[in-house]
């Protein structure tokens, strides 16, 4: 259900993580353990410091809507297209989500 303030809906961004193509590249414990992208586990506690000035949440956003905007090293720059998820709820509920992972 959704939260009470009209908010994001972490249940439906992990809805959303596990249905679609996410689980195919990313790691989250006891959700998915693809490889091809970064570990996720924690990314909301890791996003805060990847670039600086950047709050956790716009890093992610931004990660979503534009994954070339910043690369973790290791990773290659165009693995994940662009648009994916295009804004709206499924995107602020996924962001929720993300946020979540501590």
């Amino acid at each position: 259900t959704p939260p009470s303030n009209g908010g994001p809906d972490t249940a439906a961004g992990q809805q959303f993580f596990a249905g679609g193509s996410c689980v195919a590249c990313h790691a989250i414990e006891g959700i998915s353990s693809g490889s091809i992208g970064p570990e996720l586990t924690h990314l909301g506690s890791d996003a805060a410091g990847r670039v600086p000035g950047q709050s956790a949440e716009d890093y992610i956003r931004e990660s979503i809507l534009d994954p070339s905007a910043f690369v973790v090293d290791g990773f290659t720059a165009g693995i994940m297209p662009p648009g994916l998820v295009s804004e709206g709820s499924d995107l602020d509920n996924l962001v929720a989500f993300l946020l979540s992972r501590q």
